[in-house]
């Protein structure tokens, strides 16, 4: 009868030790889902952070080749406009030359 009494003890002190490692094995992976979850977190910050510098430096890329375009554009028409400009007064004195000449 002794050695029953020692057998169930056995018995239910293993069984104790498997509750505590079943235990401990589930916070270990509950605590390696959390960690895991917030590594995933944290990539997908860093990961918006980069892709919202890169969209930034684009359009501050995008303006300056804009703004290089429009002072470009300016000059050119300058350009055209003082062209035609002394292309009118051409035609002005033709004009005028051509009414007095005629008259």
């Amino acid at each position: 009868e002794e050695i029953i009494k020692i057998i169930k003890k056995v018995e239910e002190e293993a069984e104790e030790i498997v509750r505590a490692a079943s235990l401990k094995a589930e916070k270990i992976i509950k605590d390696a889902q959390m960690e895991a979850e917030k590594i995933i977190q944290e990539n997908s910050s860093k990961a918006q952070k980069e892709i919202s510098l890169h969209k930034e430096e684009e359009m501050k890329q995008a303006e300056q080749e804009v703004a290089l375009i429009r002072e470009s554009t300016k000059k050119e028409c300058s350009k055209l406009e003082e062209k035609s400009r002394g292309n009118l007064d051409k035609a002005a004195s033709f004009i005028v030359g051509e009414i007095l000449n005629g008259a």
